[in-house]
């Protein structure tokens, strides 16, 4: 990946940031805030002090539901202590009927989700039991679209993002941009968007329908949403930006060099095009900043594809693998299905 020069500004931000997020434990392995739990700083939605007396007023009874048009649910409709939760098609019963009182989130009889014995951590799995406002296992609250363990970097997350009946849901390291953490109050009626993008070109490269590309890729479908929004918010197409994640890492999201699904093997470059406190072994995160830098690359060389992805691939004289560009466009249009990347 192109060298950068090196920006001491952003340096120091991320240095601060860190420094401010060195305390307190979380599981092992978090992807948005490595080895942090208790939040009480650096979060945006810490700004507010806690008042449960003031958001006392409860919402109605009502579905919340889940990317892949699935309902929260009270498995097999069970009233009773230690009841799991998990997703299934929607159909209006009781055990899919939730309400915000306070920083409980309960059902209507009277069982709020809960974090069995406070034992928080990645893959956690959630449950129902008896609502009790002071109980800290039980205060939940609405961050956008995230349902966030109150005071903790901790969210309700679908299991692997399996958008099946009976998937489990359970707690995980809160990222705003995950599709398996997004969560809609009432039933939804939208179509991800990534089931619509179409085929065609992108300046001059042929690519297949964005569904086919995804089908072509499991591996690549937990982040599929996150494709189409990264390449929405910087005019690239998300065919583009996948085959980029293929040829680089082979799709993994995490590989053993720690550089991540779209190989920011140059911190100068990660800390130019990142979001503040952003971890390239974050997928989500690493396409949004591989969409920023593809985009700043498509500028600078007058939206000559071939030439920006030279320079995203570099540094072979700023020129990179000489069949980047060729391999790159056979992932787009189909071509290729595995490989070891670059």
């Amino acid at each position: 990946m192109r060298t950068l020069p090196y920006m001491a500004g952003a340096a120091a931000a991320v240095a601060v940031s860190n420094a401010q997020l060195s305390n307190d434990t979380l599981s092992a392995g978090s992807m948005f805030w490595p080895g942090v739990s208790n939040l009480n700083i650096a979060m945006p939605w810490q700004k507010a002090a806690r008042s449960i007396e003031a958001r006392a007023t409860a919402d109605a009874f009502v579905p919340y539901t889940t990317t892949g048009g699935k309902c929260v649910d009270v498995m097999d409709g069970k009233a009773t202590n230690n009841a799991k939760v998990q997703i299934w098609d929607c159909h209006g019963g009781a055990n899919q009927g939730w309400q915000f009182n306070g920083y409980l989130l309960q059902t209507d009889n009277n069982m709020c989700l809960d974090v069995p014995d406070g034992k928080g951590k990645n893959g956690s799995p959630l449950q129902v039991y008896k609502c009790d406002k002071n109980n800290g296992n039980q205060n939940w609250e609405r961050v956008g679209a995230n349902i966030r363990w109150y005071g903790h970097n901790l969210c309700l997350d679908v299991t692997d993002g399996r958008f099946q009946n009976g998937t489990p849901l359970q707690l995980w390291a809160c990222y705003l941009g995950s599709p398996n953490q997004q969560f809609t109050k009432g039933l939804a009626t939208v179509t991800p968007s990534s089931q619509t993008i179409s085929g065609g070109n992108f300046l001059g490269a042929e690519m297949m329908p964005w569904q086919a590309f995804i089908n072509l890729h499991p591996q690549m479908s937990w982040f599929a949403d996150a494709f189409v929004q990264a390449g929405a918010q910087s005019n690239i197409a998300p065919q583009l930006l996948g085959a980029i994640a293929l040829q680089e890492s082979s799709g993994y999201p995490n590989p053993t060099n720690g550089a991540g699904l779209m190989q920011f093997t140059d911190l100068n470059a990660w800390l130019a095009y990142s979001s503040p406190n952003a971890q390239r072994s974050n997928p989500w995160d690493a396409i949004f900043a591989g969409a920023r830098y593809m985009r700043a690359l498509l500028d600078e060389n007058n939206q000559d594809l071939g030439r920006a992805l030279r320079a995203y691939n570099g540094p072979i004289e700023w020129g990179g693998k000489p069949s980047y560009i060729s391999e790159i466009q056979a992932w787009m249009r189909g071509e290729l299905v595995y490989g070891p990347g670059t």
